[in-house]
């Protein structure tokens, strides 16, 4: 009787994993009103909407999750953005694992920049360098690596996005927009309580230096 019991709930949790679980096909169908700004594949042409290909299955759900409930909720829960709340209000949890299933199969694509040679961006640089990779003790900024990777790549078990070949202007949209709060959907608070402390030169030293990741 106990393994009875024992291979209905394995039978249960097989069966409502397939139930959630997303579908390529289906996803590239819907992919098709995503296009206008992150393009079919994911890979975003305009500078200040993001590349989404080949990010994590998990961060996707997660964003558009969020999206969602923050259209459902007037802004007190998720991430709130009136293009993607519009679109994503309406779109029910299948259509979500649908689509980020999708966009989590498509290759990222993009050519990392070549550290610079003119003597003040290359000043930025390594300092970008500096904090992206070891932060800053003094005040109190945990280094970027340590959740996103050396090379950007991201930990997708941890919720941590990829963001090595990411349009510069969206990242440095997202770092300004954690340090005010107007975005609010980090884990823990992590994003927020280190982008508060980074001033414009430390942003837009480290766009430099990721953008040759």
């Amino acid at each position: 009787m106990y393994k009875k019991n024992i291979l209905i709930l394995m039978w249960a949790l097989l069966s409502s994993q397939q139930v959630l679980s997303g579908n390529l096909q289906a996803g590239k169908q819907k992919a098709m009103v995503c296009a206008a700004c992150h393009q079919i594949d994911g890979n975003s042409m305009v500078p200040i909407y993001p590349k989404i290909a080949g990010q994590s299955l998990s961060y996707l759900k997660k964003q558009l999750t969020d999206y969602r409930s923050a259209m459902r909720t007037g802004g007190q829960e998720g991430r709130q953005n009136a293009i993607m709340g519009a679109l994503v209000v309406a779109l029910s949890d299948q259509d979500i694992d649908d689509l980020s299933t999708y966009f989590s199969h498509q290759a990222l694509s993009y050519r990392a920049s070549s550290p610079p040679d003119d003597p003040m961006q290359k000043k930025q640089y390594e300092l970008g360098k500096q904090l992206y990779r070891g932060g800053d003790m003094d005040r109190h900024i945990a280094a970027c690596a340590s959740c996103h990777g050396w090379q950007g790549q991201g930990l997708a078990s941890a919720g941590f996005p990829r963001i090595s070949g990411q349009n510069a202007p969206y990242l440095q949209d997202q770092l300004k927009a954690f340090r005010s709060y107007k975005r609010q959907n980090d884990m823990n608070h992590m994003m927020r309580s280190t982008a508060k402390k980074l001033t414009d030169k430390d942003i837009q030293n480290l766009t430099i230096y990721i953008s040759t990741l």
